[in-house]
């Protein structure tokens, strides 16, 4: 039912290094329909690799254009903009930069 899955790092739709999968079932019939990669720790470390590159850009980058990448991907409904303090927009960022920045690509 359903087509390939992997995971997503640095822009790539790759399987877990292992080559693991394992099964996703309806929840409704408890059929399985399709597969995804089981990530592990290995993946776990590409994965936070690429986001500590993705914030480093992110970072370096004028304020002026991070805010228009944050408006953009707010009008397309990737994030909300609507934080409940400064302290929320540091964390919230860092954590959508790799998605964000691949959206944008």
């Amino acid at each position: 039912m359903y087509e390939k899955f992997g995971l997503l790092i640095d822009n790539e739709w790759r399987p877990a290094r292992s080559g693991k999968t394992m099964a996703v079932h309806s929840p409704a019939t408890e059929e399985e329909i399709g597969t995804i990669p089981s990530a592990d720790s290995a993946d776990v470390a590409l994965v936070l690799a690429s986001a500590e590159r993705g914030f480093a850009t992110w970072k370096a980058m004028a304020a002026w254009d991070r805010a228009k990448i944050m408006r953009k991907a707010n009008y397309r409904g990737y994030i909300s903009l609507e934080f409940e303090g400064k302290d929320d927009a540091k964390t919230a960022v860092p954590k959508s930069l790799e998605l964000l920045r691949k959206a944008f690509a």
